[in-house]
């Protein structure tokens, strides 16, 4: 087996191995880093006494796509993230104070609108709801309904139904409906 050789991400000494099985030595012939993470309490910044083996750049990277794939993959996809009646309002980083000012004003008002936007859609069924058709019932501003629905779809209680309508305009509009509503047509098509 060729020696292979690199650099310990921690420590930056160089480094080889002449197996992909074994761990990698220094020049110093040590498989441990005074450097590694677990050597140091990140909280009082003093030594613990323990040491790590040596590591590659790629091997770190490589550690954390898989934590960062085994978190995504454990996460539970049906649990909302926030409540329905919660107050939530979503600007635009770049957004201008005038913005940012009617965003801090709804705010207190957000779950309320939230929740009629909700139980508009859950109403539905499954024939849903577009923005255009919640603007009308619940006369409100298109930017209010639209921004509440979205924030609906982002916590997991609305998705888009895979059907749209035509507005008085003749453009096709996405159907919301709600996602307990989605789950039963995919399991009644099963």
């Amino acid at each position: 087996m060729e020696l292979q050789e690199d650099r310990c991400h921690w420590c930056e000494v160089h480094i080889s191995r002449s197996s992909p099985n074994l761990y990698w030595i220094c020049d110093y012939e040590s498989a441990q880093c005074d450097f590694h993470p677990i050597a140091y309490n990140s909280e009082t910044l003093t030594r613990t006494g323990n040491t790590g083996p040596h590591q590659t750049t790629t091997e770190m990277q490589n550690i954390i796509r898989q934590s960062w794939i085994l978190t995504m993959m454990q996460k539970d996809k049906t649990t909302p993230l926030r409540s329905v009646d919660s107050n939530v309002v979503t600007i635009s980083k770049k957004s201008q104070r005038t913005s940012r000012s009617a965003a801090k004003s709804l705010l207190p008002n957000a779950g309320t609108i939230r929740r009629l936007v909700y139980d508009q859609i859950k109403a539905q069924n499954d024939y849903g709801m577009t923005d255009h058709e919640l603007e009308i019932v619940l006369r409100g501003k298109h930017q209010t309904i639209s921004a509440s629905r979205r924030s609906l779809v982002v916590d997991g209680w609305v998705v888009d139904s895979g059907d749209t309508r035509k507005n008085p305009q003749g453009n096709d509009c996405i159907v919301w409906i709600e996602k307990d509503e989605a789950f039963t047509g995919l399991l009644v098509l099963v």
